[in-house]
């Protein structure tokens, strides 16, 4: 088919908006990180919880040039340390990948110290995620006590009313409505069961001075 000015100015109206470079940019590749054992794990353990592919997670930390520009000023401030690196292969998008390469080039650093301290910005919500998993586990808690005074209620409500009245009918519809929630709230905290045995100490390796 051939795209023709008419096409064109319909695509215009339409809002549309698309261009190769685009597409382009959003296409997916893959490149190779050297990178601390604890980052790896913790970019896999804070994806597996929000439930998102790495992919996201990189394309959000490093597809802006302000985020990248950013993050090249902690480097001055920042000790690696001395510990284990392994290279890791990921799939970005060609945009994040260029922004990458562009400040790492600009900002005569390497690209793979400015990803490290980018996942290690990750750190506080990882700790945050615990302290929530933490509250969600007590609240379960509560939740299925009152579930179960709520099953007592209504077994007691069967013996002195007729399991159609209204007032029963009321109160099994609170009590199914009930576990439909704790049945949900279980499934959350399951999800979050890693946490508890996320030991924080071992994603501090490396430092940034003053920050």
């Amino acid at each position: 088919m051939v795209v023709t000015a008419h096409h064109k100015e319909l695509a215009d109206q339409a809002g549309i908006g698309i261009s190769e470079a685009k597409l382009r940019g959003r296409q997916s590749v893959r490149t190779t990180f050297r990178l601390p054992v604890h980052l790896i794990e913790l970019l896999g353990i804070i994806a597996g919880q929000f439930g998102v592919k790495q992919k996201s997670l990189f394309d959000q930390m490093i597809e802006s040039d302000d985020v990248l520009d950013e993050v090249a000023e902690w480097v001055a401030d920042y000790t690696p340390g001395n510990i284990e690196r392994r290279p890791k292969t990921y799939v970005l998008s060609k945009r994040s990948l260029l922004a990458l390469e562009r400040i790492a080039a600009e900002r005569q650093v390497s690209r793979d110290i400015l990803v490290e301290i980018s996942i290690r910005r990750l750190l506080p919500l990882l700790i945050t995620e615990r302290e929530k998993h933490s509250k969600r586990v007590k609240i379960l808690g509560e939740m299925e006590k009152y579930q179960r005074k709520g099953h007592e209620l209504l077994a007691k409500a069967g013996k002195l009313l007729d399991i159609d009245d209204p007032v029963y009918e009321m109160i099994s519809r609170m009590v199914y409505l009930g576990e439909e929630k704790v049945m949900s709230l279980t499934e959350t905290v399951a999800k979050g069961k890693i946490l508890e045995k996320v030991n924080i100490g071992k994603f501090l390796g490396g430092a940034i001075n003053g920050r």
